[in-house]
């Protein structure tokens, strides 16, 4: 566990944020140069690894992430897949897996899968309206990190942080995706 002051843990978080957001929009809509995107997920990569070592409630977090997109298979490009394969590597070459905190990596990861699911179901329907908001902007997930911050057993500040990685992917995205 590396331990970084709680300003890192966050700026790290909204890092991630931007940066899945910015690979995203290359593969999918073709706003940047994919080969930047993909020269750009491998340091992308080891902030996400190290923000995982960092702390247990980061690794759940970021692991939970990882895992809702890729069963909802989200992860759909080479930048994607080579991004998490090098935090996939150094979090069992490190041994990372004592960080975790199973019952809220569960129900994380689950909230995870849904929000990818609702929102794919929202471009295809073309819902609007609050249900289109709703299961557009990927609230599942806020809700269960408030859930699980009210029962005590994540604090505040990763809240924060998970609010600020949410912040940062749907500014890039209302930025460059008009």
């Amino acid at each position: 566990m590396l331990g970084w002051p709680d300003f890192w843990i966050v700026v790290s978080f909204a890092a991630i944020g931007a940066g899945l957001k910015a690979v995203d929009l290359s593969f999918d809509e073709d706003l940047f140069s994919r080969r930047v995107a993909l020269v750009l997920s491998i340091p992308g990569a080891l902030l996400f690894a190290f923000t995982v070592l960092s702390d247990a409630q980061s690794a759940t977090i970021l692991v939970a992430v990882i895992l809702g997109c890729l069963f909802a298979r989200k992860i759909d490009n080479v930048a994607f897949i080579t991004g998490t394969a090098i935090v996939a590597v150094l979090f069992v070459a490190l041994s990372a897996f004592s960080l975790i905190l199973l019952a809220p990596l569960v129900a994380l990861a689950l909230f995870g899968i849904f929000d990818e699911l609702a929102n794919n179901f929202v471009d295809r329907k073309r819902l609007r309206g609050v249900a289109g908001f709703f299961l557009g902007h990927r609230f599942f997930m806020r809700f269960g990190m408030l859930a699980i911050v009210l029962l005590g057993a994540f604090d505040w500040l990763h809240f924060a942080a998970f609010i600020c990685l949410d912040a940062a992917y749907e500014s890039i995205e209302a930025i460059f995706n008009k």
